[in-house]
């Protein structure tokens, strides 16, 4: 399930939609931290929610409140949430580059970002895997931006 606008559960629009996240054992402990710090520690409750207990209904009230003041905190450029999902798309496909098949990273990764077909992630993502010049400037600009990044905190 997920929220509708109005912050109430509804279906997910497609199967792709439906999906695993991994996550690294530093972060399901600090999930783990912070949800038993709240008083809403029930396997049914959201990690992140209100005050109140009810879930966060705006994607304005994340943008503003979440990410823009974390970006501040930082020093950091504005940056937006489809640019974070491009960011982390592109760092998924330079730590692949050369590993495996550009066929078989690209299924990875729409499986990962919930894309239904393939065409879609192709049209949006596959520039960054036509050349390994391309590959080498990309990786350059990304680890640029880490450096960034690290130098901020």
């Amino acid at each position: 399930h997920g929220l509708d606008r109005g912050g109430r559960l509804e279906r997910l629009k497609t199967v792709a939609a439906m999906r695993d996240v991994s996550i690294d054992s530093e972060l399901r402990t600090a999930l783990r931290a912070w949800r038993m710090a709240t008083p809403y520690s029930r396997a049914d409750d959201f990690v992140f929610c209100n005050p109140d207990g009810s879930p966060i209904k705006s994607v304005n009230h994340l943008r503003k409140v979440v990410l823009y003041n974390t970006i501040n905190r930082a020093g950091l450029e504005h940056i937006t949430w489809h640019e974070l999902r491009h960011y982390f798309v592109s760092l998924l496909m330079l730590s692949m580059a050369g590993d495996v098949s550009s066929d078989v990273m690209m299924l990875e990764i729409k499986k990962m970002i919930g894309h239904e077909s393939i065409t879609t992630t192709y049209e949006d993502y596959s520039s960054w895997l036509t050349t390994q010049k391309t590959i080498d400037a990309n990786r350059s600009r990304i680890e640029d931006g880490k450096r960034m990044i690290a130098d901020a905190n």
